[in-house]
């Protein structure tokens, strides 16, 4: 216990399916425990907690489910709502430091100069005052680029096929760059796709000497870092442009019979990037044979904010994990809230990707669902929750009481060790 450093402050809102706290979920009186925070020097190791970019703030922050950090570094502050998003985060601003170096040589600055004389570049300033989004173009340039799609080639410009031709250049040297350094193309950090952009469109215009970008020439960059997704995620984030992995997830969604409406609505999706959309669906596409994966697409619709969207995607992980590794999932089921797989044995599994989470009013109400399901063609074997991080005595004595077993650190120990794509942090 001394590593509690108090009862938390009440961190900002955030946007998340995951119930916010009320008074009466922690309340010792009832039997709940209240939310502390941790020191983050007892939480992580030295190499995630700080290194030549960044540090994060000792006191971590909880609201029951997951451990909120921030992060202090040469490039701003972030908040990281997860120990997922923090490996991002610290990923990411290692990222910006080798783009930092990347563009700060006279050779840099020659190619630049000479990227922002081309006219397509110059008439949007792209180099000069890159946009912080992932198409790394202004609206009105997309604009004026869909209308000259539009036309035939006979009634293109000289300007406008080049203009074309530039973006289509762009969008692969952009990726390329990305998946060298071990980043999501498509990541939400504005401040890495203003680097991302500008070297990006500084390399395609070919005045950069290949000499100074993490690849060299045509040879083909290594697969991305680990916990960016599978190698066959990885390899399509690096060859298909987004509308490409839309349909070819779109295919995939088709032959798991998932419906036209949920299909689109989900391909849709504002909160899913193309890497985090393809790796749920390649999740669920692997779990060959069963049943009900509409019922999964249908509740990840749901999703309110990215948090969420990783939160989906680690639950599909979960599933498949334990799909591959432990038993066959025959069927996907919604249980309240949240959704379970039913073994080939009437087992039922419940993954919840969580931090840490504690004996609140929301968790018991978890718990007492899987204890009281039933199934309406048999009885039930055996009950199961999957959680990606830790529980606290409390909790996991209550949630066994109920005759449900409990796997902490679940994709660690349901995954080969060659297949672990995550880093224990604790």
């Amino acid at each position: 216990m001394s590593a509690l450093v108090g009862c938390a402050s009440t961190p900002a809102p955030l946007q998340t399916l995951l119930p916010s706290l009320l008074p009466g979920d922690t309340d010792p009186k009832q039997g709940f425990e209240t939310v502390t925070s941790l020191e983050a020097s007892k939480l992580l190791p030295d190499a995630l907690r700080h290194g030549p970019y960044h540090t994060v703030h000792d006191t971590v922050e909880s609201d029951g489910y997951m451990w909120i950090y921030t992060i202090s570094s040469e490039f701003g502050e972030f908040r990281a709502y997860g120990d997922d998003l923090l490996r991002i985060r610290v990923g990411e601003i290692a990222a910006l430091a080798t783009l930092r170096e990347m563009s700060s040589g006279s050779e840099f600055t020659e190619a630049l100069a000479a990227t922002a004389k081309s006219p397509f570049i110059a008439a949007w300033k792209l180099v000069t005052n890159p946009v912080r989004t992932i198409t790394g173009i202004p609206r009105g340039a997309a604009n004026a680029l869909r209308r000259a799609t539009d036309l035939s080639r006979g009634e293109r410009s000289q300007f406008e096929d080049g203009a074309l031709a530039s973006l289509f250049g762009f969008e692969r040297d952009k990726r390329r760059l990305a998946h060298q350094l071990g980043v999501d193309p498509y990541s939400s950090n504005p401040a890495l796709q203003q680097e991302l952009n500008r070297i990006a469109w500084v390399t395609t215009m070919g005045s950069l000497p290949t000499r100074l970008l993490p690849f060299g020439g045509d040879e083909a960059p290594p697969p991305m870092s680990a916990g960016l997704g599978t190698e066959r995620v990885g390899d399509m984030i690096l060859d298909y442009p987004p509308e490409d992995m839309r349909r070819i997830n779109r295919i995939e969604l088709s032959v798991m019979g998932v419906s036209d409406e949920v299909r689109r609505e989900f391909i849709g999706h504002p909160w899913y990037s193309p890497l985090r959309q393809s790796q749920l669906v390649a999740h669920l596409a692997a779990m060959d044979l069963t049943r009900g994966r509409q019922v999964f697409v249908e509740a990840a619709l749901q999703a309110a904010s990215e948090e969420d969207g990783i939160l989906y995607e680690r639950s599909a992980e979960l599933l498949r994990a334990y799909h591959e590794n432990r038993g066959a999932i025959v069927r996907l089921l919604k249980l309240g809230p949240v959704v379970a797989g039913l073994t080939v044995d009437q087992g039922l599994v419940v993954p919840l990707p969580l931090d840490h989470a504690v004996w609140t009013q929301p968790i018991q109400r978890v718990a007492n669902l899987l204890y009281n399901a039933r199934l309406a063609d048999g009885e039930i074997s055996d009950r199961e929750i999957l959680i990606t991080g830790t529980l606290s005595d409390l909790a996991r004595k209550r949630i066994e009481s109920r005759r449900i077993r409990v796997t902490e650190r679940a994709l660690v120990k349901l995954r080969p060790a060659d297949t672990t794509t995550e880093v224990d942090i604790r």
